[in-house]
């Protein structure tokens, strides 16, 4: 994150003070500015700069609402600040990884370097591995397990989660994992093609097995509108499996506005009865 240099910035007028005092602002900005002083950071001194400077008071592995790439967005802003203080309090914010990011940074890096790898998780174009892992995860699941899955190296899924997806340490922390890791609520799908942003909420709340049975849905989206003639036994029940699983998903991506409250809660009530007969963590 770049941020352009201003002039030398003037703390607020009087009025303004007044204006702060009014809205019960002043007191917020006070207090930001104690807890700046003591990390470190230099005192605010201009409203618009707030803000900049709260999101690098959670570049921290402590912050209580810290990004999950937050490694990454520090090693950026020690690369790039302008301001030799604020570089050397965020230095001491750097673990193990940060540094070695920033070592890397220094280098032209291979394409088969783990790093380099990690990074290109990032890309659009391969949204549905960096989903899949991700949600892997959040289910708890080591590296190697992960690697096995999905085919993508441990190492570079090392890389992934400490540069980009930071949660092994906080997955007990159930609030931080919604609202900062997962988005507060699932994403509402279309119905044209695989939900697959729905994975790391089932892979949290339900495991690893919950993730092989949805990337088997998945797989048999399509198929599974067609009629059943020809099918064996095994097949059948399998399909039953799928939809079951796909009722529950189907279910939390409609809007509530769709449905009463008590059709919605049945709704979900029963696919849920399935999910538990045959997901277990």
């Amino acid at each position: 994150m770049k941020v352009e240099q201003t002039q030398e910035q003037q703390p607020p007028s009087e009025q303004q003070r007044s204006t702060l005092r009014g809205s019960g602002q002043d007191h917020r900005v006070a207090a930001t500015q104690h807890e700046e002083a003591d990390q470190g950071i230099p005192p605010i001194q201009n409203q618009e700069c707030a803000g900049y400077r709260t999101h690098l008071m959670q570049l921290r592995r402590d912050a209580p609402c810290r990004p999950p790439n937050w490694r990454h967005q520090l090693a950026v802003e020690i690369s790039r600040h302008p301001d030799p203080r604020v570089v050397k309090r965020l230095r001491g914010w750097a673990d193990d990884w940060v540094v070695k990011w920033l070592e890397h940074d220094k280098r032209h890096l291979a394409p088969e370097h783990p790093l380099t790898q990690a990074r290109d998780l990032v890309k659009p174009a391969r949204m549905r591995q960096r989903i899949e892992v991700e949600a892997r995860l959040l289910a708890g699941q080591s590296s190697a397990a992960i690697a096995d899955k999905t085919g993508i190296p441990a190492d570079t899924v090392d890389w992934y989660h400490f540069g980009f997806f930071d949660c092994r340490d906080r997955l007990h922390v159930r609030g931080y994992v919604v609202h900062h890791l997962l988005g507060s609520s699932p994403p509402v799908g279309i119905g044209n093609s695989p939900p697959i942003e729905m994975l790391p909420w089932y892979g949290f709340f339900l495991g690893p097995a919950a993730i092989a049975l949805l990337l088997d849905v998945f797989r048999f989206w399509e198929a599974d509108r067609q009629p059943t003639r020809g099918m064996t036994a095994a097949q059948l029940s399998q399909r039953a499996l799928r939809l079951t699983a796909r009722a529950s998903i189907e279910a939390r991506m409609l809007p509530v506005s769709q449905l009463g409250a008590a059709d919605l809660r049945t709704l979900l009530a029963m696919a849920e009865r399935g999910n538990r007969n045959q997901v277990i963590r």
